[in-house]
């Protein structure tokens, strides 16, 4: 998966920036601020990790801004599989 440095989302223009110690303060790989429109993901977290995790924030964004309310069970689980299917059959490209 190529990881842009932009990507818009809605009409929203989020910035994809890099965040050391994430996982060791925050004890996540990536977070997303509606402030800033920016989604920070920890540089030491695995390629598996942070493609999962930019999926993961996508579908938070795409939750608050429609007003979903999904739990963060849902979230992590549309994550993983949406990771899933686009890994497993070679549609994530470099």
């Amino acid at each position: 998966m190529i990881i842009p440095k932009t990507i818009k989302i809605g009409s929203h223009v989020f910035t994809i920036e890099s965040k050391p110690n994430l996982i060791s303060d925050r004890d996540r790989y990536a977070e997303v601020n509606y402030r800033t429109n920016e989604i920070t993901i920890d540089p030491s977290a695995t390629k598996q990790q942070v493609e999962e995790s930019l999926i993961h924030e996508i579908i938070e964004i795409i939750d608050g801004h429609c007003e979903m309310r999904l739990s963060h069970q849902t979230i992590k689980t549309l994550g993983f599989s949406f990771y899933q299917v686009l890994q497993d059959n070679n549609l994530l490209r470099e």
